[in-house]
C-alpha cells in the first residue's frame, strides 16, 4: 500500500473515531460523571500511544515532565470541558460547535 493510501485511511480513521468519541461519550455520562472520563480518556490513550509510538531519540526527564503537564492540562482539560458541555446538549451539538474551533482559530490568527 503507498503513503497516499495510508494517509487517506489514517485521516478516515481519525474523522471516524472523532465522531464516535461525541456519542461514546454522551453515554458514558449516565455511568461516570465529566471528570473522570476526561482523565481516564487521558490515561488510556496515554498508555495506548506510549505503546504504538515508541520513538528511539532519547528525552531528558525535564522534557518528558513538560510534554506530561502540557498534555494532562491541554487535552484533559478540553475534554472534561466538551464533557460537561455534554451534560446540557446533545452529541450532535456539541460536536458541530467543536468542529467550529478550527474555523474561530483561524479567524483569531489571522487578525
Amino acid at each position: 500500500m503507498d503513503d497516499w493510501t495510508k494517509g487517506i485511511i489514517y485521516m478516515l480513521t481519525t474523522v471516524i473515531l472523532w465522531g464516535v468519541s461525541f456519542i461514546g461519550t454522551k453515554a458514558l455520562l449516565n455511568y461516570l460523571d465529566p471528570a473522570t472520563i476526561g482523565f481516564l480518556r487521558f490515561l488510556i490513550v496515554t498508555i495506548l500511544l506510549s505503546v504504538i509510538c515508541r520513538k528511539k531519540t532519547d528525552y531528558t526527564r525535564k522534557e518528558l515532565q513538560y510534554v506530561m503537564i502540557a498534555g494532562f492540562l491541554g487535552i484533559t482539560s478540553f475534554y472534561m470541558f466538551e464533557n460537561v458541555a455534554l451534560t446540557y446538549t446533545t452529541a450532535t451539538n456539541a460536536s458541530l460547535i467543536g468542529a467550529t474551533v478550527p474555523v474561530f482559530f483561524l479567524l483569531i490568527v489571522i487578525r
